[in-house]
């Protein structure tokens, strides 16, 4: 198997899937037989989709039958599944090496540097985008051990960063605080833009520069001699308010259904497509996007299948116009206040990328983004970096606004705008997309929109190239 026959899916596990797939002694082997269904079922997926890959592909590739496949695995996604807990087992025993260099600041950056390459990876983001798809269609259990891996990760560095303490390198510092503040910005122009964006972003910090302006920031913050260690500035007060933003929230089932329902039956053909996109918006608040029918959007929208079919190409065309319009009414406020505020505030701009994750109207959206085929149409990742470029577009004018802001480059401030976000998404953001609103840390968010706020006057002064 080449780099090229494996698609977007080529690194990272390749050799364990290409030593798997090879494995094929003689037929009364079943361990044999398992690993080459499992590695078989991951290529496939890989070369074709979730939606185009087969049970009778698969066990092509196995050189088994299809009854031999049946035997072990009810269908196409319990055989999935059992091959993505097996990745998982792989991954969890992989652990970056740390750098043998001196210099410790020069060390972090090396490790950041390594821990945003795994992330960088097309096949990480293959793997996300699987993770979620298989998640959402009845296996739940894949978020927990997902989300195994993640804390392994955390553990690492946590250790790490106590070293460095105890060595002496920096002062005592709350882990909880400094692990997303450091790892937060690399995996932001990682796999978060990767997921969300398609990866494909002009004008953003490239890895290296993010994971030295990391390295540098961590030991400004947390330096021994004149530490200006974080302080939370009003974090319960936070906390509150992310409290009152999602209890706020009918959610989209909620919302999308009460408009339905007080929308006449009888309308001209633009309101009957309004109807269609909001059931569309409704029905993918619950479901995932493999599950949910035309016929039953029709049902939901109380209209025929042919009705919905001259409005929308196909089911992926009717899904990416109802994000599209749900992205547009959710950053419309956003955007409005980037270009309106003449004193733009750097709490609420921080607050508001916080509070999207606790509601149920932003979950439903990055939910169906990742979980289904659309994740790589290039009209959705279009809404999503737009949405991407009014938030920083928002929290640029913040920095102007703040003393020394506007002498930074466009550069400098770039580094800065992905600083600010960076924990806030891998705390919230990640999190929601990868293992569900439920492993949203509500606490650990509010926690890093206050830090974040208040770490940006040392950001704007350190001015790092």
């Amino acid at each position: 198997m080449s780099s090229a026959a494996v698609g977007s899916a080529n690194l990272l596990v390749q050799a364990t899937l290409e030593s798997l797939l090879a494995n094929y002694p003689n037929r009364r082997d079943a361990k044999a037989r398992t690993d080459r269904l499992l590695a078989a079922a991951l290529i496939e997926c890989a070369e074709k989709g979730y939606s185009n890959t087969t049970v009778a592909g698969i066990a092509k590739r196995a050189k088994v039958s299809t009854a031999s496949l049946y035997a072990s695995y009810k269908d196409r996604d319990a055989l999935l599944v059992a091959a993505m807990e097996l990745l998982f087992a792989i991954m969890a025993g992989d652990v970056i090496e740390v750098p043998v260099v001196a210099d410790p600041v020069a060390r972090v950056e090396q490790l950041l540097l390594a821990h945003g390459e795994v992330y960088a990876q097309p096949l990480t983001a293959w793997l996300c985008r699987l993770h979620a798809t298989l998640a959402m269609s009845g296996y739940p259990h894949l978020r927990g051990i997902g989300l195994q891996i993640f804390q392994g990760i955390d553990a690492f560095w946590r250790q790490f960063l106590a070293d460095l303490v105890a060595q002496g390198h920096l002062a005592a510092l709350d882990l909880d605080i400094a692990i997303p503040l450091l790892l937060g910005p690399v995996e932001r122009c990682t796999i978060i833009a990767a997921l969300g964006c398609g990866g494909n972003e002009d004008g953003r910090p490239a890895l290296a520069a993010v994971a030295r302006h990391s390295a540098q920031m961590l030991f400004r913050l947390w330096d021994p001699a004149a530490p200006h260690s974080p302080v939370m500035t009003g974090a319960s007060a936070t906390e509150a308010l992310l409290g009152e933003a999602a209890a706020s929230s009918l959610g989209p089932m909620g919302r999308l259904e009460e408009e339905l329902r007080r929308q006449p039956l009888r309308q001209t053909p633009e309101g009957q497509k309004d109807r269609i996109v909001l059931a569309a918006a409704a029905a993918a608040g619950s479901q995932s996007y493999s599950a949910i029918s035309v016929q039953a959007l029709a049902a939901l929208a109380r209209v025929s299948t042919a009705t919905i079919y001259k409005h929308f190409r196909d089911k992926a065309d009717l899904f990416t116009h109802a994000l599209e319009g749900e992205f547009a009414r959710q950053t419309r406020p956003l955007a409005q206040g980037a270009l309106q505020a003449a004193e733009p505030d750097s709490t609420a701009a921080i607050y508001s990328l916080a509070a999207q994750a606790l509601h149920a109207d932003w979950a439903w959206m990055h939910h169906l983004m990742m979980a289904s085929e659309l994740s790589g149409s290039s009209r959705v990742a279009a809404v999503a970096r737009q949405h991407r470029q009014i938030t920083e577009a928002h929290l640029a004018a913040v920095i102007a606004a703040r003393p020394g802001g506007d002498v930074l480059s466009a550069a400098q401030t770039a580094l800065v705008v992905n600083f600010l976000s960076g924990s806030v998404e891998r705390t919230g953001l990640l999190a929601l997309i990868l293992f569900g609103e439920e492993e949203v840390n509500r606490r650990g968010l509010a926690v890093q929109a206050s830090v974040v706020s208040a770490t940006l006057d040392v950001l704007i002064a350190a001015k790092t190239p």
